[in-house]
């Protein structure tokens, strides 16, 4: 089967650009070539015209001082046009013939008309007697002070055949400019759309075999093709890690939601075929209730994590002061430190204020101290500390837990994601990716750093407010 582009090659690309290219070269060449005409031919006429101007002149002052047999005299010296004598007539006032030369070698222009016409008395008067064959007799008309006019042309036929000449020169040149110009506008078509069609290339195979990993070879040119080959390779890296990342997080919820759905439905069954009390059955009710809270739980951090990385999340916006939310979380997590014998302390500066809705930033900086409580051991520290400087206001939650390798610190921030060491630790591994979403709704960045057995410090920073809203009531959580 053939395609479209086969059977309408005018529709391809390539072609079109070879013709726009054609047609382009054509109207250069033919807007070059009609100036240069017309260029030619005034400046032809303009030397037939001062050709015969001085012949006029040269006549008129032999007329003046030596008269008619003067002008008779000088007209002998050439003979017809083949010698390129210049025509002559010499009328009385009255328009009446006194003298022409070489009567017949005129004929062609029918010089009779000369003596029928009305000339004033000053200037030169120009008067173009046409042939049949194309060309004409340009004549000067001058009336001296006696009245006698006096008549000298010239014949156009050199300028007439030299433009024609050019004139077929220029078709000459339009006919292989035509050919040419298609040629190389199609060569240069084929060299600039290669990488466009190597990228076709790419897609097609992309399109067939579902192989996200395919990319399109970049030319090192810089140019735009180049540039839309790089920005292609990059869309597609992104959606390779993009489909890598749902295919993890749906093997991630499919593991996380197995579990409790077992359960749940096991105890359920389990109730149903037993005999068991009421007591039995209402702890079987509050398994399943526990189990169910568990999911529940999973699906609304996601569509909370989706909501953030949307832009969706419906916040109060205002000026919070950062010493307010970390007294906060660290009164909510006391008592789970003291359990865990960890240390849980605060050192927030007074001017930590940022723009946010106090209600998600108590759950980002809840998530990371929870997060810093699962993975320190007893013994050990849990700190928040909060700095600020002329740009930006950061919050710090460091540990002394059992850290991160530098393999899965990138991934931390990834939904799902719980590293090998933390696979026995309860928890749904969307704390940080939730954490990493909200902040970068509200405008900030999140970094981690940590090594393994050193502790973890998970950090988050926002631009410092302007100056008109720090001027404003501060909310303080």
């Amino acid at each position: 089967m053939f395609s479209v582009q086969n059977s309408r090659p005018w529709h391809r690309l390539d072609v079109s650009l070879a013709l726009w290219h054609s047609a382009l070269v054509l109207v250069i060449i033919s807007a070059v070539l009609v100036t240069s005409y017309f260029a030619l031919r005034s400046r032809v006429e303009d030397q037939d015209r001062d050709a015969v101007l001085f012949r006029l002149n040269q006549y008129s002052s032999v007329y003046r001082h030596s008269g008619l047999a003067g002008v008779i005299d000088l007209a002998s010296l050439r003979k017809g046009r083949a010698q390129k004598a210049y025509f002559v007539r010499v009328a009385t006032a009255e328009n009446k013939s006194l003298f022409q030369r070489d009567v017949d070698d005129w004929a062609e222009f029918d010089p009779m008309q000369l003596g029928e016409k009305q000339y004033g008395a000053e200037g030169i008067h120009w008067i173009s007697l046409p042939s049949e064959e194309g060309y004409a007799l340009l004549v000067a008309t001058t009336r001296l002070a006696d009245g006698t006019l006096i008549q000298v042309g010239k014949s156009t036929e050199e300028a007439f055949l030299l433009l024609a000449q050019y004139r077929m020169v220029m078709l000459v040149m339009l006919a292989i400019s035509l050919p040419v110009s298609f040629a190389g506008g199609a060569l240069l078509a084929r060299r600039a759309l290669r990488p466009l069609r190597s990228l076709t290339r790419t897609v097609r195979e992309i399109e067939e075999t579902t192989r996200f990993s395919k990319r399109a070879v970049e030319s090192g040119t810089g140019d735009e093709l180049d540039e839309l080959a790089r920005v292609f390779n990059s869309t597609m890296g992104r959606i390779e890690r993009l489909l890598k990342t749902i295919r993890e997080s749906l093997d991630n919820v499919a593991h996380d939601l197995r579990t409790p759905m077992t359960r749940m439905r096991n105890r359920a069954q389990n109730s149903l075929e037993g005999t068991g009390d009421v007591t039995s059955l209402r702890e079987s009710l509050i398994d399943c209730l526990e189990e169910s809270d568990h999911v529940l739980e999973i699906l609304n951090t996601l569509m909370d994590i989706a909501e953030a990385e949307a832009g969706l999340t419906k916040t109060a916006v205002k000026l919070v002061s950062l010493v307010g939310i970390a007294t906060y979380v660290r009164d909510l997590y006391a008592e789970v430190a003291e359990e865990q014998e960890i240390k849980l302390t605060q050192d927030v500066w007074d001017n930590c204020v940022v723009r946010g809705d106090s209600l998600m930033l108590s759950r980002v900086v809840g998530n990371l101290v929870d997060n810093a409580l699962k993975y320190t051991s007893p013994g050990g520290t849990v700190r928040i500390e909060g700095r600020s400087d002329e740009k930006f206001v950061w919050l710090s939650v460091h540990d002394s837990g059992i850290g991160i390798s530098a393999e899965d610190l990138p991934k931390v921030w990834e939904r799902l994601f719980r590293g090998d060491r933390s696979r026995s630790r309860r928890g749904l591994g969307l704390g940080l990716s939730f954490v990493k979403a909200a902040v970068e709704a509200a405008g900030g960045t999140v970094e981690a750093e940590s090594a393994p057995d050193q502790g973890s410090t998970f950090t988050v920073m926002f631009p410092v407010p302007s100056v008109e809203a720090l001027g404003r009531e501060l909310s303080v959580s």
